[in-house]
């Protein structure tokens, strides 16, 4: 679990530092998730999902391949 997670938060902190300063929005979703993942109890996969969700909704221009990817590795 403890590896999962810390490969979720790896992925978290290289897409937050790809995200344009610009994009606030995008920017404060990964941010969120970061703080949830790190403080929550709650299963990494469960979190994920939530922030692809939000994403989806608010940011569908983004590329699926980040989804599928992030969902992939949070859900081993």
């Amino acid at each position: 679990m403890a590896e999962k997670k810390q490969t979720v938060l790896t992925i978290l902190m290289d897409l937050y530092a790809q995200v344009e300063e610009s994009n606030t929005k995008l920017r404060y979703i990964v941010l969120s998730t970061f703080r949830d993942v790190v403080e929550s109890r709650r299963d990494v996969g469960d979190i994920v999902a939530q922030m692809v969700n939000k994403i989806t909704s608010d940011v569908p221009e983004l590329n699926s391949s980040f989804y599928e990817e992030i969902m992939r590795i949070s859900h081993k």
